[in-house]
Parts: C-alpha cells; sequence; structure tokens
C-alpha cells in the first residue's frame, strides 16, 4: 500500500460523509458505498470481494 494512501482514503470518507449526511457504520441509518475498479479495461478477477 503506498504510503499516505489510508490517511487520503479517511480524508475523502470523511468529505462523503459530511455531504451526504450519513456514517460508515451507523447502525440506524448507515452511509453505503459501493467500491469499484477504476481500470481502463476490464480485468476479471482483478478485484476480490469482502463482506463487512
Amino acid at each position: 500500500m503506498p504510503k499516505g494512501l489510508f490517511a487520503e482514503i479517511e480524508h475523502h470518507l470523511r468529505l462523503v460523509q459530511t455531504r451526504i449526511g450519513k456514517t460508515l457504520g451507523d447502525a440506524d441509518d448507515p452511509l453505503l458505498l459501493s467500491v469499484r475498479s477504476g481500470g481502463k479495461f476490464s480485468m476479471p478477477g482483478m478485484m476480490e470481494t469482502y463482506a463487512a
């Protein structure tokens, strides 16, 4: 993982939470996100799927 990536993800997640007014992990009204590959070409099997 590149240095600083986790901090950048946290920063942008906070921005999304503020703009939408929901929080990731909230028990009553959670923020739901879909994370998708940004690959220029389809590469089957490149992204693993995990349930939190």
